[in-house]
């Protein structure tokens, strides 16, 4: 989906994800694809038959993220099936030992919010989490999430899920 999404927030800044950022975007879910409902290893024509049906839908926004004070690209998220004013908030990347700064997950995930919520006019924004990622449960609690219940898939690990609503957002919205 071609679109022209963009927003700053703290430390990053997320800018609409180009074919420039897939490969960097792989190597960084590969390291990471234990956080991941699929977890295998994605090749480099996995990923580039990836982004061609990306580029095709029209209720997935995709995001480059980057570190406003570098300027370097440090990881990626995204907005997808969005319908009905809603959508689900997923595939966050954030490579922050590249700058060396901890918590931009929270400034990523915030950022991505504001998208949703203030350019889009979302109502409500979801997530799955893996149980036992404690570090990505605390993130999205702080950005305002509440967990609605539990999830148990094929392979045996479960998942929250959580949502944010609007208003919530908006009450506590940090500009």
């Amino acid at each position: 989906m071609d679109h022209s999404l963009f927003c700053e927030y703290n430390r990053v800044i997320l800018k609409p994800f180009t074919v420039v950022d897939c490969e960097r975007m792989r190597v960084l879910r590969n390291l990471n694809r234990k956080w991941f409902v699929y977890s295998e290893e994605i090749s480099i024509e996995e990923q580039n038959i990836w982004f061609q049906k990306y580029q095709k839908h029209n209720n997935d926004l995709m995001f480059s993220v980057f570190h406003k004070k570098s300027n370097l690209w440090i990881g990626a998220v995204s907005l997808y099936d969005i319908y009905a004013r809603q959508a689900e908030f997923g595939r966050l990347l954030i490579d922050g030992d590249s700058v060396n700064e901890r918590k931009l997950g929270l400034d990523t995930t915030i950022c991505t919010c504001k998208i949703g919520f203030k350019q889009l006019n979302l109502l409500l924004i979801k997530l799955e989490v893996f149980t036992n990622n404690i570090a990505a449960i605390k993130t999205y609690e702080k950005a305002g999430f509440i967990s609605i219940g539990n999830l148990l898939i094929e392979d045996g690990r479960e998942l929250i899920l959580m949502e944010l609503t609007q208003e919530k957002f908006m009450k506590g919205a940090a500009e």
